[in-house]
């Protein structure tokens, strides 16, 4: 029997997150549109996990009843970019009174992005290359030869300004990590967030091209924006609605942001129109209760137990407490000195006015 469940989605792999999702309605099946999504919720209630079950390991490693169903309803290939994760090294790494450390910081989004990107393409190639691909992701795979993907290398290399490791999706992936770990002494400005929806563009537009599916959908799954630099946070808001149209955003926010939010004016994006606000709350107890119930079952099945009802494992405690009967106790008592001393006055209060 093991013991050794996680349920902290950021440490775990896409693969490893689809083991023991349970998908929650309605939100899950929101996520599938072609629009862009603000998915929010506190910490802790499951964006992470929402993200990572956009992505195509995750996809095609989703044992659920119902995966095939669901996973033929996503679109588009996604890049899971953990915001959490992607500036923290770097943000260390730099002087905090450095006038560039707003420049780095956003060079450091921007390279997390465009990894993201170029490894979520490597994945579908590779989904595309083996000998028997799951039907219900086959339609997010991609064909690309050996000799489209040098050519493809080539043209990432060029518009990135990066040296090719190898002539493959892998090369650039390891060339733009390397730039990723000089980003804080490197150049700065060709990696300024400004120019992330054209390079994005480029690399999308040569890449749909090789594969011969020029309208192939692409979305950029953005964890934990509310730790993101101001600036990239103010550019993603503003800019959900002039991206590129093979460009979906899925960005998982705080409920609140003090330093950044949506325009108010005619130009700014508009909700329905131009994103899609998913909150992480249930509305209907009976909702939660379901999906906590399945969930649970899950987590057991995980660690080798087979249980037909909840109610079963979790029983209501015996009347009086699990410590025994309860020992009548005097309320007056039970309080703390100040508590007591103010009822006292209040109650000399009453007495006085009721005279």
């Amino acid at each position: 029997m093991k013991f050794d469940v996680e349920y902290n989605a950021r440490s775990l792999a896409p693969r490893d997150v689809a083991k023991s999702f349970i998908p929650p309605e309605p939100n899950f099946g929101k996520l599938f549109s072609k629009n862009s999504a603000l998915i929010v919720g506190p910490r802790g209630s499951g964006k992470t996990t929402l993200l990572k079950m956009l992505t195509l390991r995750a996809l095609q490693h989703w044992e659920h009843e119902d995966a095939p169903s669901y996973a033929k309803q996503v679109s588009f290939n996604s890049a899971f970019i953990p915001a959490d994760l992607a500036w923290g090294s770097q943000i260390r790494a730099l002087d905090e009174s450095s006038d560039e450390l707003p420049s780095r910081c956003e060079a450091a989004f921007v390279l997390h992005c465009i990894r993201g990107l170029i490894r979520a393409m490597r994945e579908a190639v590779e989904l595309g290359r083996m000998s028997h691909i799951p039907d219900h992701v086959k339609h997010l795979a991609a064909e690309l030869t050996k000799e489209d993907e040098a050519s493809f290398a080539q043209v990432a290399s060029d518009s990135l300004a990066i040296e090719p490791i190898l002539p493959t999706l892998l090369g650039v992936e390891i060339g733009v990590e390397n730039s990723l770990n000089q980003a804080p002494g490197g150049d700065l400005e060709r990696f300024s967030y400004e120019v992330l929806p054209s390079l994005i563009s480029t690399l999308v537009t040569a890449f749909n091209g090789l594969i011969g599916d020029d309208a192939r959908r692409w979305a950029l799954l953005i964890d934990e924006l509310e730790i993101a630099p101001t600036r990239v946070k103010q550019f993603l808001l503003s800019g959900v609605r002039g991206l590129d149209e093979r460009i979906i955003l899925k960005l998982a926010m705080a409920p609140y942001m003090e330093d950044a939010q949506f325009g108010k004016d005619p130009k700014s994006p508009h909700p329905i129109h131009d994103y899609q606000t998913i909150p992480l709350t249930y509305s209907n107890k009976s909702d939660a209760a379901q999906f906590t119930r399945a969930l649970v079952q899950r987590t057991f099945h995980r660690l080798g137990l087979e249980i037909d009802r909840v109610e079963d494992v979790f029983q209501r405690p015996p009347e009086g407490g699990f410590g025994g009967p309860r020992v009548a106790t005097n309320r007056r008592d039970s309080l703390p000195k100040e508590f007591s001393e103010l009822e006292t006055r209040k109650n000399r209060v009453g007495q006085g006015l009721g005279a």
